[in-house]
């Protein structure tokens, strides 16, 4: 069987979808659940705050949300950390990148890098277009 040249490219661009960029959330204003994240899995110390700077990806807005260690919900915090909702209600529909980062100060501006990713902040109104295209593939075989 043979298989047309640049067959692996689609492939490629699913693999770096899937493994690089899979820290997304959604969050619906109308019906808001809790924020999960995974800060603990590249840890190397046990800081005292977590930073979550959020950036509004047209309007280049930045919110930033300092939240004590002691602030997370989760039952199991080695393995993902949950935040109400409240915490971050400043968020408008739109998509922000976020990052995280840990500090053992109240006021600092780096630290450690935790996670980064994208929230995408919808209501019950928000309308996605899709546009659907007619893909061929030619297989010889």
């Amino acid at each position: 069987m043979y298989i047309k040249e640049g067959w692996f490219l689609p492939l490629l661009f699913v693999f770096l979808d899937v493994c690089l960029f899979t820290n997304r959330m959604v969050l619906n204003l109308d019906n808001p659940t809790n924020f999960i994240f995974t800060l603990n899995e590249k840890e190397t110390s046990a800081w005292a705050y977590w930073y979550f700077q959020f950036t509004n990806v047209v309007t280049k807005q930045v919110i930033t949300v300092v939240k004590l260690r002691s602030t997370d919900l989760s039952p199991y915090p080695n393995r993902y950390n949950e935040f109400p909702y409240a915490f971050f209600n400043a968020l408008t529909i739109g998509q922000w990148n976020y990052l995280v980062f840990g500090s053992n100060s109240a006021v600092a501006t780096t630290g450690e890098e935790l996670e980064v990713g994208l929230v995408r902040v919808i209501d019950n109104d928000t309308v996605f277009t899709t546009n659907e295209t007619l893909n061929t593939y030619v297989v010889y075989g």
